[in-house]
């Protein structure tokens, strides 16, 4: 457990003005998802937090393309999900997937991300274009990913999670090792990544680790595209997705997680922050603002949700 939890945000694709503010278009259609969102939680008997969830949050984490599925999606297509059975309606884990990403993600988040790697890894030992639910294989992979930055993961389980999507606008990353997973991974996407990465590695404590951490971004790196900062911001986040389908790089990555706790992690995470080593777009929270309005279970002061 770490004194302070973060949670790591993607910056939003539309800008953050309350929906008077927006066109008239958008305004409507983020009241519509709103009351649609409200009226689902009081059939299902859940809870929606009152001061955060509102049609400005869902204006900011609307996106163009469906996370799972990566099909184009109409603005009154969309739906959004509370990625967390066990919680509140609350900003943090809601996400706005297509209808057949969504219809999914339901089932799966009473079973938890672990079900959605199972049916992946189920679906990739069949022969043919085997899915379930609508989903093939490599959508699984990523709904799975998708539900787990919202619960606490172990490093080892962190490590052992190739990061076949990045979080969506606003949600919430709970473990500290894969919040360090997506920091490293979206540094990529940026113009000269080489000197602020390599420069992370010095922030290491210990040989061991430093090996570790050198050794997956000098293999991230190989791995990056030319000219992958000029690419549109959707074309980017795929590219960078896909990244982690190499085998070698899950294998690297999975070595450096299992030489890393959460607190160190989170020095990381915080040394890269205060140095600006990993761009922007993201923050630290601490424990209790990461699940703030979730009405989780059994939960207390500083104690690790899930």
């Amino acid at each position: 457990m770490t004194p302070a939890q973060q949670a790591l945000f993607d910056p939003a694709l539309l800008p953050p003005l309350a929906p008077a503010a927006l066109p008239a278009g958008r305004a409507t259609v983020a009241r519509q998802r709103w009351w649609r969102l409200q009226g689902e939680a009081r059939h299902r008997g859940r809870k929606v937090e009152p001061v955060l969830v509102t049609p400005g949050l869902l204006a900011r984490i609307d996106v163009p393309d469906c996370p799972v599925t990566r099909s184009p999606m109409d603005g009154r297509g969309v739906h959004v999900v509370a990625l967390r059975a066990d919680a509140a309606v609350a900003a943090g884990h809601l996400a706005s997937l297509g209808a057949r990403a969504a219809a999914a993600a339901e089932g799966v988040a009473a079973g938890g991300w672990q079900a959605a790697w199972a049916t992946a890894a189920r679906l990739a030992g069949e022969p043919g274009a085997a899915r379930a639910q609508g989903l093939c294989a490599a959508e699984w992979h990523r709904l799975a990913v998708l539900c787990s930055f919202v619960h606490p993961l172990t490093p080892a389980q962190a490590g052992a999670l190739p990061l076949h999507v990045l979080p969506p606008p606003r949600l919430r990353v709970l473990s500290p090792v894969q919040a360090l997973q997506v920091a490293l991974t979206l540094a990529l996407g940026g113009a000269e990544p080489a000197r602020p990465l390599n420069h992370l590695v010095s922030l290491g404590r210990g040989s061991d680790l430093k090996d570790a951490l050198r050794v997956f971004v000098l293999t991230l790196l190989a791995r990056r595209p030319v000219g992958l900062e000029s690419l549109a911001v959707g074309a980017r986040r795929r590219v960078l997705e896909d990244l982690w389908d190499d085998p070698l790089l899950g294998r690297r990555w999975q070595r450096l997680a299992s030489r890393l706790d959460d607190a160190q992690a989170h020095r990381l995470l915080s040394g890269a922050r205060s140095q600006n080593l990993l761009g922007g777009g993201w923050r630290l929270m601490d424990a209790d603002a990461a699940v703030d309005g979730w009405d989780l279970p059994d939960q207390g002061p500083g104690r690790r949700v899930g």
